[in-house]
């Protein structure tokens, strides 16, 4: 029980982490500026850390089914849809500005694997029997793909640091402003 504890408690802590470096970039705090999409997919991921911690999205399920939703056959809560709903969402807002993302090719490979995992963990959720490896495999994938979100913001505000003390170079400045606009 303690290990679960702590594999939220880490998982809440780099969502978190990776909101804080989309905002930061975002704004471009030691960065060259990004665009808004970092601030909505940071704000988004700050979010779902307090949800990890606070456990909205079951909440939410909990409180759909005491007003008599029904859940669907196949599916073991309602909360699982409320949180696949939260990652069409953060999805759909990626593609939408899908060209920001893929104008960094490391930052690209990190988030489709951050997604893949976040996929499979979802649909294991939903989806796999609630006892036996299936809850342990799952947290192992949430937490992987938790990781690699981090790991994507990370490259990402990286890609464009500015030192402290310095300005932006011409060239990243000019890539700031074209990917702003």
């Amino acid at each position: 029980m303690l290990f679960w504890l702590t594999v939220d408690v880490a998982g809440a802590v780099l969502l978190f982490a990776a909101g804080l470096l989309g905002v930061a970039t975002w704004r471009g705090w030691r960065c060259a500026p990004g665009s808004p999409y970092w601030l909505i997919a940071g704000a988004g991921l700050i979010y779902l850390a307090i949800d990890e911690r606070l456990s909205l999205h079951e909440r939410i399920g909990r409180r759909l089914d005491a007003e008599g939703v029904p859940t669907p056959p196949g599916i073991n809560h309602l909360d699982d849809l409320v949180l696949a709903s939260f990652a069409l969402a953060g999805l759909a807002v990626t593609l939408v500005s899908w060209r920001e993302v893929a104008r960094y090719r490391d930052v690209l490979s990190a988030m489709v694997l951050a997604g893949a995992f976040t996929a499979t963990a979802l649909a294991i959720d939903a989806l796999a029997p609630v006892e036996g490896m299936a809850p342990r495999i799952e947290e192992l994938l949430e937490l992987a793909g938790q990781t690699t979100f981090f790991v994507a913001f990370l490259r990402r505000w990286q890609a464009t640091r500015v030192p402290l003390g310095r300005t932006a170079p011409a060239s990243v400045a000019a890539d700031s402003e074209s990917s702003s606009g």
